[in-house]
């Protein structure tokens, strides 16, 4: 392992981890970034990307084949929840805490024992039972940063970025060239992209018919794409109005739910504020886009017929 995480006596500077798409395992779970915020941190990375597949792909998903095998194993095989006790009452919810952890141990050290047998493609598996550190040591102080989430976090439900600022009182240097292959850092979205009457335009949820782009051409045509990188959702947010919600009015950034926006919020004065005028925005454009037997409703000709160019004056 080390031949392939380390170079010039340190830990390679870009990590990528594949994750299963599970809920205690995915980008999108608070523990996750947790997590990676702590590694990258301690191991001082240049970035950081955890991701998973979408739905439905879990056959292309190669941590789920690897953990075939284990799974396997498990076969037959029945663990007690009440080793050490019954931390239940008789509506199945938990009364002793702590006794609800022993058990956990419990059947995790029975879980070792069957994997440390098991071998995969001829290697074998080293499986200990390693307890879980107290809540408030495993919690990063910088991963509760709203300042410092904003800068260097940005989550969604099928990828995790966290990535150094370019600010030395807070990062060190960058040791790869992320930075010319990514401008700000952070991988752009996987928007479908298709030919349109000006040119080749973003997709939107009702009219797909487009394609991926691959990474080069995603990221020359970033500024098609009308919010910052948002990747976890395969269209456009900015045409949906359901999503409008989910995008941050002052500096249109992405969330993937209200929570994340709400904690992101805390860096802008006056933002309630902002939020109403932008639900009040976001219902007229709903209202004013309704199409009755295939005719668009139009409140308003002549603001309609401006063109959506401007040219080097700014009219």
């Amino acid at each position: 392992m080390r031949d392939y995480f380390w170079s010039n006596n340190r830990i390679k500077p870009v990590l990528v981890v594949f994750s299963d798409g599970g809920p205690d395992e995915a980008p999108r779970n608070e523990k996750v970034l947790q997590a990676a915020v702590k590694s990258f941190k301690m191991l001082d990375l240049d970035a950081m990307f955890v991701c998973t597949n979408a739905p439905h792909q879990s056959v292309r998903n190669p941590v789920e084949r690897r953990m075939a095998p284990l799974s396997r194993d498990l076969c037959r095989l029945i663990i007690p929840h009440d080793v050490c006790g019954t931390h239940l009452n008789a509506r199945g919810r938990t009364i002793d805490k702590v006794l609800e952890k022993k058990n956990f141990e419990a059947a995790g050290r029975i879980l070792a024992e069957v994997w440390d047998r098991t071998v995969i493609d001829g290697f074998e598996v080293i499986a200990q039972y390693v307890p879980p550190a107290s809540t408030a040591a495993s919690e990063s102080t910088e991963g509760n940063d709203v300042l410092w989430r904003d800068r260097h976090i940005l989550q969604s439900k099928y990828c995790l970025q966290v990535v150094k600022c370019q600010d030395e009182s807070c990062c060190s240097p960058m040791i790869s060239r992320l930075r010319l292959y990514l401008e700000d850092g952070f991988l752009p979205a996987p928007v479908m992209f298709r030919h349109g009457l000006y040119g080749l335009e973003a997709c939107s949820q009702e009219n797909m018919d487009g394609r991926f782009l691959d990474i080069s051409q995603r990221l020359q045509n970033a500024s098609l794409v009308p919010v910052k990188p948002c990747p976890n959702d395969y269209y456009c947010p900015s045409v949906i109005p359901e999503l409008q919600k989910l995008i941050c009015p002052v500096c249109k950034k992405y969330f993937f739910r209200k929570a994340s926006l709400t904690k992101h919020g805390k860096i802008h004065k006056n933002l309630a504020t902002i939020f109403e005028l932008a639900e009040e925005e976001i219902e007229t454009e709903v209202v004013s886009s309704i199409d009755e037997g295939g005719v668009q409703i139009i409140e308003d000709m002549e603001a309609w017929m401006q063109p959506i160019y401007e040219d080097d004056t700014g009219n």
